[in-house]
């Protein structure tokens, strides 16, 4: 699969004929890994470096077969001062496949190192993460929950690295040696999510020992999922955010022609009045 992947990709500056001027085209995240890579549910990460301003920064193709690609794109000196100030994704380039280059990414030779700004972005990651593991269980998809929950452990442990050692493990090997008492739920979650087969209570208990694993890495109170059977209405949107020492999810649901909104933290959860 992902042989026919780098190939379809390796047609991308064609692709982007005035989108932008492409020099070279580098797939990271799972898909530069074939040990975590699970198909039908792994996106494709691509970075392209242009040597012009591109008309945009962002875009998703579509090649086919359930195959989603994120592009993103950016000059060369702008993936070099990523890299300087220590932005996760210059550690994900860093690692990733280069599917075609006219010798302008391997004259980078990036070199990133764990600051401030890697440690907050992971540490903002795993939390987002998990309200898209809420609202995508709430929107009925188990699956793409189970996905993003996977993912926020998986931030939480590389923050956890890069704040304690200095480092940010890649793979799913890495993650889980680093993991400590975290590598259980990790790869738990990593199990689940390549079995490809949960119901809506097998990813409700991932979503809720991956709250509890994350909550731990970040040194926060958790909430009780459990919780969620107070709600009324149509769920359509969630997210999470960190508050005073606990993690809190938000959900909107609509409710006739109204709207209501909750908020679920450890102490329970509550109804935020309009």
């Amino acid at each position: 699969m992902l042989e026919r992947v780098y190939e379809a990709l390796r047609g991308l500056p064609r692709a982007l004929e005035g989108f932008a001027d492409v020099r070279s085209v580098v797939v990271f995240g799972s898909a530069a890994r074939p040990e975590d890579f699970v198909e039908g549910v792994s996106d494709v990460d691509v970075l392209v470096l242009a040597a012009g301003e591109p008309r945009e920064r962002h875009c998703t193709l579509e090649l086919g077969e359930g195959l989603r690609v994120e592009v993103v794109v950016l000059k060369p000196e702008e993936l070099v001062r990523l890299a300087e100030e220590g932005d996760p994704l210059a550690f994900m380039v860093e690692r990733g496949v280069v599917v075609a280059d006219d010798g302008t990414f391997a004259s980078l030779r990036l070199e990133p190192r764990v600051t401030g700004r890697t440690v907050s972005v992971l540490r903002r990651s795993a939390v987002v993460a998990l309200g898209l593991a809420l609202e995508n269980l709430l929107r009925g998809d188990p699956l793409r929950a189970v996905h993003h929950a996977y993912h926020a452990v998986r931030h939480a442990v590389r923050y956890r690295a890069a704040l304690e050692r200095g480092c940010v493990p890649i793979s799913d090997r890495e993650v889980s040696e680093a993991g400590g008492g975290a590598a259980e739920a990790f790869n738990a979650l990593a199990s689940l999510r390549r079995g490809k087969r949960v119901d809506r209570l097998g990813a409700e208990r991932a979503l809720q020992l991956a709250a509890e694993t994350v909550a731990a890495l970040l040194g926060l109170k958790a909430p009780k999922l459990s919780e969620l059977a107070k709600l009324e209405g149509r769920a359509v949107a969630a997210w999470a955010r960190e508050e005073g020492g606990e993690l809190v999810f938000t959900v909107l649901c609509l409710e006739g022609e109204g709207e209501r909104v909750y908020e679920l933290a450890a102490g329970g959860i509550s109804e935020l009045q309009a």
